[in-house]
């Protein structure tokens, strides 16, 4: 009883800050886009502004954690190649040029960009550079000789008046850089980017809780596993950005009808996804096995009794922090198995208050036909540590905290959907 009573103490002892703790992307650009649009002729840079078509909505946040930036090639390939270690810089544009402007924060770790294939993806890393959420940044390319960098990249032309019922359209706080020291950035066209921010000020932390999770969410039906990035959501938000962490547990919530009656011995294996589940990389499994075996359920108890979850342990699973990576049930047999469990409908305005779309993550049905699903998670929880042998400090989740989770973390930004 003491132990109980301790660890509800500290559950609800964190309950304020993962209420205050949902994190936020923009969807796919600061601004309409076509994803895949025009090829681009020598940027600089792109402006932007945090909250602008943030996705979800971060209401109330003034400050943005700025954790990734990512680019598409596109252009010809014989000119303005990029360069083998390419950073990003932060500018306040306090100047009328790149010199005069105030440097708020780069990039951690060099890209190449030297990749012409057209559609390669350029993700710059940053270590939570904080900035104000309604304010105008400008993003500049530059190499490790501090010289601007031009770089071909995919683009949207946005004309002032729309030429099509839903834009697209001019905005105020975005617009692609050419020539930043000479015409500041271009009002009608836009580079096609995803930024990734969370509103949780980073900490030095040992563990930490990522995940999603609509609880009391839509009844599930079949899903094979979830794929998830260990940083989405990250609660506490760990400083200095790890490479690698230690997965402890994940945890999923049963809610569904009884015809996927799950396995009294069912493992989660941990995929590096590839075309298909035969194809991807076996990182390792769950250090349990779980029953699953369950009638038709809901995290809604009418009777007032705690939902049924299905907790999977890990022996300090290393991960990288800023990579996808799947969960795949198994029965005792070691074939891949559907379990019915609580999901979140996604990006879809039939269903108001939906879950948006995320960044990675997305529930998956038919791995081998289909990937993995844009429009649907699985409510679910990992607790992960930020070194090797560690003690978590972080309370597992369990109902009460999934349901404190539930009021404070939301899916992020934008997936592309896998179609295999």
């Amino acid at each position: 009883m003491k132990k109980f009573r301790n660890l509800l103490v500290r559950a609800i002892a964190v309950s304020g800050f993962f209420w205050s703790a949902t994190s936020f992307a923009l969807s796919s650009n600061a601004g309409p886009t076509e994803f895949d649009g025009a090829w681009g002729t020598g940027h600089q840079g792109q402006a932007f502004t945090p909250a602008e078509n943030a996705d979800p909505d971060p209401m109330g946040t003034s400050i943005a954690y700025l954790q990734q930036l990512e680019f598409t090639r596109g252009g010809t390939i014989d000119s303005n190649v990029g360069d083998i270690e390419t950073y990003v810089d932060i500018y306040s544009p306090t100047g009328s040029t790149v010199a005069t402007s105030t440097l708020i924060g780069s990039s951690i770790g060099a890209v190449d960009t030297t990749d012409t294939m057209d559609g390669a993806v350029y993700a710059f890393q940053f270590d939570n550079v904080a900035l104000v959420a309604s304010t105008t940044y400008i993003a500049v390319f530059r190499n490790s000789t501090n010289t601007t960098v031009l770089l071909n990249l995919r683009q949207s032309y946005e004309p002032t008046v729309a030429i099509n019922i839903g834009g697209p359209y001019d905005y105020v706080g975005g617009g692609a850089i050419f020539e930043y020291d000479i015409s500041g950035w271009a009002g009608d066209t836009n580079l096609d980017f995803t930024a990734l921010y969370s509103n949780v000020a980073p900490i030095s932390t040992s563990a930490f809780v990522s995940g999603v999770t609509q609880i009391f969410g839509e009844w599930g039906s079949g899903m094979q596993g979830q794929a998830f990035v260990p940083r989405i959501n990250a609660v506490p938000n760990p400083i200095g950005t790890p490479t690698s962490v230690y997965l402890q547990n994940m945890q999923f919530t049963l809610g569904g009808l009884d015809n996927h009656p799950g396995d009294a011995a069912t493992t989660l294996d941990i995929y590096l996804p590839g075309g298909t589940i035969a194809t991807s990389t076996l990182i390792g499994s769950s250090s349990n096995t779980v029953d699953t075996i369950n009638a038709a359920g809901d995290a809604e108890d009418t009777f007032g009794n705690p939902p049924i979850m299905y907790t999977f342990e890990f022996t300090d699973l290393e991960l990288f922090y800023n990579t996808t990576y799947m969960a795949i049930f198994k029965n005792s047999s070691g074939a891949v198995i559907s379990l019915n469990i609580e999901q979140g409908f996604e990006g879809n305005d039939l269903f108001p208050g939906a879950v948006p779309m995320t960044v990675g993550g997305g529930g998956v049905f038919d791995y081998d036909a289909f990937g993995w699903a844009e429009e649907t998670n699985a409510d679910f929880s990992a607790t992960f540590a930020t070194s090797a042998g560690s003690e978590v400090n972080v309370p597992m989740m369990g109902w009460l905290g999934l349901i404190l989770l539930s009021s404070g973390l939301l899916v992020i930004g934008r997936i592309v959907r896998r179609v295999r």
